[in-house]
């Protein structure tokens, strides 16, 4: 059993009560009006080199969960929603499997590049996490549309 599928198994231990509250919150993605935008995320030293941070935001009256990470000094933020079965990817909240840049969900095990959001292993592979659009302004990441 390789390395990724261990780590899935274990987290998959954590995780359960805690999708089990948020599946249905995450399986869609609200419309928000373009009048709440830009709204801040984090501040860009929150997020360190090769990282992944989660954070949850309420918009339009709708609670909102989103990975922000970074590569190559790059920040890149997308809605925290695994496409293969539409829940969350942190085994925990804001709690993620990383390591070497790869992001794995949690619940099964599909691993993201963070850099791209591509999933390059796992039941989803080839489809990408879904972006959101961000800014940087005073180093602070503002998310601009969703």
């Amino acid at each position: 059993m390789n390395k990724r599928v261990r780590m899935a198994i274990l987290a998959r231990s954590y995780n359960l009560a805690f999708h089990h509250e948020v599946d249905d919150a995450v399986t869609q993605v609200p419309e928000v009006a373009d009048s709440v935008f830009p709204v801040h995320l984090c501040a860009v030293e929150d997020v360190a080199e090769g990282a992944a941070i989660g954070i949850e935001k309420e918009l339009s009256g709708e609670q909102h969960a989103f990975i922000v990470t970074c590569a190559d000094g790059q920040i890149h933020a997308y809605h925290n929603v695994c496409p293969h079965a539409g829940r969350r990817l942190d085994w925990a909240p804001g709690r993620f499997l990383l390591k070497d840049r790869v992001l794995v969900c949690a619940a099964h095990g599909a691993s993201f590049r963070i850099e791209s959001g591509l999933c390059t292993g796992g039941p989803c592979q080839g489809d990408h996490l879904a972006r959101v659009g961000i800014e940087i302004e005073n180093d602070e990441v503002l998310l601009t549309g969703l």
